[in-house]
């Protein structure tokens, strides 16, 4: 009788060892297929030219990390962007009022788009508004996270980290 239960007991062990590591193979070969889809969506997006950044942090140059409770973005259509981007920091020559600050919509020029080895995009673009002149850097990663720098002639660097919307 000993010998029915020890066999019963090694049966059971083997059974439940080998399906353990199955169900984790495929939970990690799910969660690999699910970051190559949103990879490829990232990199359609991008070459479409045609996405938004959900932007939810804004890093300005003389201040601490802010974290933005409102939704802004910033939207690439073709060769257009519309920028709804709050500013802080210093402003060396603005209308009276403030100006529009990164609030605007404007046609794009000098758009570059590099694909780096590192799983990450890094686009360029160049937009003038009638209150100033403004350069774009965003770096996009596979995952949809991205980071945004933006320099001007007339105001203090401020960056911006959010995520893109892929659909």
């Amino acid at each position: 009788m000993k010998k029915v239960f020890y066999f019963l007991f090694v049966v059971i062990l083997f059974v439940n060892g080998y399906s353990i590591p199955c169900n984790a193979q495929n939970k990690k070969t799910a969660k690999i297929e699910k970051y190559n889809k949103l990879a490829q969506q990232v990199k359609d997006s991008v070459n479409n030219r045609h996405f938004t950044v959900n932007v939810n942090m804004a890093y300005p140059q003389s201040h601490r990390a802010i974290n933005l409770t409102s939704m802004y973005s910033v939207r690439i259509s073709g060769d257009s962007i519309i920028s709804y981007l709050p500013y802080y920091g210093r402003a060396y020559n603005v209308p009276y009022g403030g100006g529009k600050a990164l609030n605007f919509t404007g046609k794009i020029y000098n758009y570059t788009a590099v694909r780096n080895k590192k799983n990450m995009t890094r686009i360029t673009l160049n937009v003038k508004t009638d209150e100033d002149t403004y350069k774009y850097s965003l770096e996009i990663f596979d995952n949809g996270s991205t980071s945004i720098d933006v320099s001007s002639n007339q105001r203090q660097y401020i960056s911006f980290s959010g995520d893109m919307i892929t659909k």
